[in-house]
């Protein structure tokens, strides 16, 4: 993800000019840091037995070691492709034109931080809450495709109704709805997460699947940045849907109405 590219590179920055100040070690010198960020596809090879490395090879590589070659040192200089990607996130400036062949003149930018509404005290240097929930909306795009994918390859075939038609109507269901009812962009982020997951525990049984799919949760969120009370909150929407329904809160009763939606539509009459 760009995001998470640009955020690698503002860290190496801070670090490289931190370290600087402090001390340049015995030699005297320090590293001289310069970074050119593009978006676009690659060809990745792996290799190796023990430990598993990746060559990536591609016209997306060569632009942007065109890139890294005049950005000035200590900079991170970015394409308009991956701009058009961040530029919600991160305060850039326009930089010029670099002629690159076989593509023409590429518009270029410069990163100078975080937006200060989405950093830390606003001094543009790490990210605060804001910021993680917005790009977990963003995030959320990735962790559908795998588990639908999931739920395509190793949902039961005895399973008709409980499909990945019927998850992906549940998570729009729960947007729609939370809209609705007027809840927070972070309360939103965890009712589709909880919509994706409700029903992915099929995959392991159909008694108190519920159970299983906050099992899954708990295994793969950590990896997406969700703080753990977040999973919490997750996981207990979840075992809300579990039959006979018995909401306690405004959010399980929306996943809870999302998860019945098929109660006097026309298609299931």
């Amino acid at each position: 993800n760009p995001i998470d590219v640009v955020m690698a590179a503002l860290e190496m920055q801070s670090f490289v000019k931190t370290f600087g100040k402090n001390g340049k070690g015995k030699s005297g010198k320090f590293w001289e840091l310069k970074l050119g960020i593009h978006t676009g596809p690659v060809t990745a090879q792996s290799g190796g037995k023990k430990k598993v490395t990746y060559d990536i090879k591609g016209d997306t590589v060569n632009t942007a070691s065109r890139i890294k070659s005049v950005v000035e040192v200590g900079e991170i200089l970015i394409s308009v492709m991956t701009y058009e990607l961040v530029k919600e996130f991160f305060i850039c400036e326009y930089y010029g034109k670099l002629p690159v062949k076989y593509k023409g003149d590429l518009e270029m930018y410069i990163v100078k931080g975080i937006i200060p509404e989405l950093s830390v005290d606003g001094k543009g240097l790490l990210p605060n809450k804001s910021f993680n929930i917005r790009f977990g909306l963003i995030q959320f795009t990735d962790i559908q495709e795998i588990i639908l994918d999931k739920l395509e390859k190793e949902l039961p075939e005895y399973l008709y109704y409980h499909n990945v038609k019927h998850t992906v109507d549940v998570v729009t269901e729960v947007e729609l709805i939370g809209w609705g009812e007027g809840i927070t962009d972070e309360e939103i982020l965890l009712m589709k997460t909880a919509g994706l997951f409700h029903d992915v525990g099929h995959v392991v049984q159909y008694t108190d699947h519920e159970y299983h799919g906050t099992l899954i949760v708990r295994e793969m969120l950590p990896k997406y940045n969700y703080s753990q009370e977040q999973i919490d909150r997750i996981c207990d929407i979840i075992m809300s849907t579990k039959l006979p329904p018995e909401p306690t809160d405004t959010l399980q009763s929306i996943i809870c109405d999302a998860d019945l939606d098929y109660l006097g539509r026309s298609d299931f009459i």
